[in-house]
């Protein structure tokens, strides 16, 4: 891994790769001819360059020492806030994520307005992010790294960091939504229709926004058929239908409904056809994506309920 160092600001770092770890790029401080310099200023500017020697050197460790000794014994110099950081980003080159984390909550609680603190929420974002081999295994760490990135967000969604951070966010959620499809999946497979039905609007609910949420409307229409409740599996598949007219997962619905012959019921009283259902303005995602989508299950849930209890 290459690095270029810098002293006085952190200029670039990288964060726009799937591969590799973040590169923070920096460069040494001028200490030989430098005009102006007390000799505390050049004993500074030395241990500085020694923790960059050692982090250049891969020694991420030894370098994290150096870099926590020029911010102890030079807390009001001009390199204090870039060496707290530069420990912090240590600490993430040897994987010792927890310190980093602490390292880098420092950095932005001492230096607020620093333009680096962007950068400094960005690295402790992934150094959850780092940590999560498995999303189901590691949903803590998921979950933190959630936060963290949508801390980032909410102040600097416009920089690189921002827009890096929420791609990662839409892998993350899409992540977790794909494993509850699996659960779910896992139970519809075993006849378990109510826990099915539990998992698939639950990806509804909380990721109503994924590519996931039509497979899990039909997911849905399947549970239902599962139950006997032939008027809840048309409502989601008219649903279904309606937004997403094209999609495989409805054909495959309506397919479901006609070999179970629940397509002829059509004129029996009480009860909704697709086509009735898509006719209905209500039932269109418009602009609203997830949101609208969870709203509209809501809607159908209060409907079946309402005409159960009729």
């Amino acid at each position: 891994m290459a690095y270029r160092f810098l002293a006085l600001a952190i200029i670039m770092t990288s964060c726009g790769g799937d591969g590799g770890k973040t590169v923070l790029v920096t460069e040494p401080l001028e200490v030989d001819g430098a005009r102006g310099f007390a000799v505390s200023e050049r004993e500074v500017a030395l241990l500085y360059n020694d923790a960059l020697d050692q982090l250049y050197d891969e020694s991420y460790l030894k370098a994290s020492e150096l870099f926590e000794e020029v911010d102890r014994e030079y807390p009001y110099s001009a390199w204090s806030a870039n060496a707290q950081l530069m420990a912090a980003f240590s600490y993430y080159m040897a994987n010792d994520f927890d310190d980093a984390v602490v390292s880098l909550d420092q950095f932005v609680n001492f230096n607020p307005s620093h333009r680096s603190v962007p950068y400094a929420l960005y690295l402790k974002a992934m150094c959850y992010f780092e940590q999560i081999k498995d999303v189901e295994r590691e949903q803590e760490k998921t979950l933190q790294a959630l936060e963290a990135f949508d801390q980032l967000i909410n102040r600097y969604a416009d920089t690189p960091y921002g827009r890096d951070g929420a791609r990662r966010v839409a892998i993350l959620v899409d992540n977790l939504a794909g494993k509850e499809m699996d659960i779910g999946r896992f139970y519809l497979g075993q006849g378990e229709y109510l826990a099915a039905l539990n998992r698939f609007n639950q990806v509804l609910e909380d990721y109503g926004s994924t590519l996931h949420a039509v497979e899990a409307l039909h997911r849905l229409v399947e549970a239902y058929v599962g139950l006997g409740l032939h008027d809840e599996a048309w409502r989601v598949a008219a649903i279904l239908g309606h937004n997403f007219p094209d999609s495989d997962w409805y054909n495959d619905s309506y397919a479901l409904l006609a070999k179970n012959g629940l397509l002829d019921g059509d004129a029996k009283e009480g009860r909704l056809s697709i086509e009735s259902l898509r006719s209905q303005d209500r039932l269109s995602l418009g602009g609203g994506g997830g949101n609208d989508l969870k709203r509209m299950w809501r809607k159908l849930l209060e409907a079946g309920t309402a005409q159960k209890r009729s």
